[in-house]
């Protein structure tokens, strides 16, 4: 039995006392470290010597230990308000969550079953199909390799779709066995992404067949590649690749009105090249959150995006930049020990708000600052900027992290030192060219207080910018 499915079986039988933890846990986060209930907390089960330790913590600052240790197990995410709903849980509370963790016990032992099913397996074969091989016949190609004429026959027979309980067996055998005698590319017909048809039927039959890779000199321009060698489009996840490979990967125009690919066959490798993100060392593989990034970059200069099934990932993304941006927060004590009022907005390159739980892309970070005066300071970045900046970088979401701490000190010290709370109350009393009554009365102590604190908080954060290790 996995690591998960020990954790949601042993959450399933103590779930009452988990659901209470979760709420206590939660009560105290918010009251001692400035939260909200509409933030996000996980429940996680460690394993440990001793057994499992439950913990439940704000989602941003439980990313790492859930994301990269193998004996953690997050098992549940949603907001505090949830959390805190469950102090003294009713039965139909209880039974709601045991019913969602089930369903992932069921599917968590689902896929234990297949990894023990693969490990048992005997290693695949690999063979791969050369140039000549596409040209000679199918015959000599299995002779050439060892296989089975009959089997390999009767293997295509049998899975092929045309074929309804064997019916036609005979048939299919008749037709498959006119193959041999004619060219291999017959049947070694490729999919878009260069992986070949064969590989789902025989795959489970312990044999796998790649194409030979095709080799450049270093004076090879990447425009000769052919289109048909090269993919559009490539799983997040599910495909790695190298940073070279990307030279196999054409890029499309995403209809909108400025941008577009610089030339015909323009591959990403050409367009990484072309704004400075392609690492040294291409035979490494970028991460997934670096393929995000790619996509961010390819959307904003016109380009259809290449990487698929990001959504997971971009709720990840801007998780944990709002988390970045809170402890960022607590560690200059930007808010006054949490007095004030402190909102972090994404937003599109359309001018929309995005949230973590939505797929549109963030553009910008816009943090804003309300006093308990009531004055409010805005200051945002260029998030597009950043991450295309941190894309060849090894560990993304670090490097991510740095360059957002770096971004925000910068512009808040100089926001904050050209802030005018004045004449910012003084802008919200007209309205069209008329005067009319201010939402809220201040006096001029109150708003020269908070120009003070917002001069003396920039000045703080330019001797904090000076003394980063940052390489600015």
């Amino acid at each position: 039995m996995s690591v998960t499915s020990q954790a949601l079986t042993h959450a399933i039988n103590h779930i009452e006392s988990l659901m209470k933890q979760a709420a206590a846990e939660t009560k105290k986060a918010i009251s001692e470290k400035g939260y909200s209930e509409d933030d996000y907390f996980v429940i996680s089960l460690e394993l440990t010597d001793l057994g499992y330790n439950t913990r439940t913590l704000y989602e941003g600052d439980n990313l790492d230990t859930i994301s990269y240790h193998p004996n953690v197990v997050a098992i549940f995410v949603d907001e505090g308000s949830k959390f805190l709903s469950w102090k003294n849980p009713t039965e139909s509370n209880i039974k709601a969550f045991k019913d969602m963790l089930v369903i992932k016990l069921e599917q968590a032992e689902k896929y234990d079953t297949l990894a023990d099913r693969l490990a048992e397996q005997s290693q695949t074969r690999n063979i791969v199909i050369t140039d000549e091989d596409l040209e000679q016949s199918t015959l000599a190609f299995l002779e050439k390799h060892n296989i089975d004429p009959d089997t390999f026959v009767e293997v295509l027979a049998d899975n092929t779709p045309f074929d309804v309980g064997g019916l036609f067996r005979d048939a299919n055998i008749r037709y498959f066995r006119g193959f041999l005698n004619q060219p291999f590319k017959h049947l070694a017909t490729p999919n878009g992404d260069r992986s070949l048809l064969l590989n789902d039927i025989f795959e489970n039959k312990g044999i796998r067949f790649s194409f030979e890779a095709t080799e450049q000199t270093p004076s090879e321009p990447t425009n000769n590649v052919t289109p048909a060698s090269l993919m559009s489009t490539l799983s997040i996840d599910t495909k790695p690749i190298t940073w070279a490979e990307t030279k196999n990967i054409i890029l499309t125009d995403n209809d909108s009105e400025a941008g577009g690919p610089s030339h015909a066959n323009e591959t990403l490798g050409d367009f990484l090249e072309e704004i400075g993100a392609m690492p040294e060392d291409q035979s490494t593989e970028p991460s997934i959150i670096a393929k995000l990034f790619i996509n961010y970059s390819l959307n904003a200069n016109g380009i259809k995006p290449v990487f698929t099934d990001t959504t997971s990932y971009q709720h990840t993304v801007k998780n944990h930049i709002r988390s970045t941006v809170r402890n960022l927060i607590n560690v200059y004590n930007v808010n006054r020990m949490g007095d004030d009022k402190t909102t972090t907005i994404f937003m599109t390159k359309d001018g929309d708000f995005t949230t973590p739980l939505d797929d549109k892309e963030p553009y910008l970070l816009a943090v804003a600052i309300e006093t308990p005066n009531g004055s409010k300071q805005c200051s945002t970045i260029n998030l597009n900027n950043i991450m295309q900046g941190v894309i060849p970088e090894p560990k993304t979401l670090d490097a991510l992290s740095e360059a957002v701490e770096k971004a925000l000190i910068e512009a808040w010290s100089h926001d904050m030192a050209q802030f005018n709370p004045v004449a910012n109350y003084i802008s919200e009393c007209v309205d069209d060219g008329s005067l009319k009554a201010p939402k809220r009365q201040n006096t001029l102590e109150a708003l020269t207080e908070d120009q003070r604190y917002f001069h003396n908080k920039a000045q703080q954060l330019k001797d904090a910018f000076k003394n980063q290790p940052w390489k600015h």
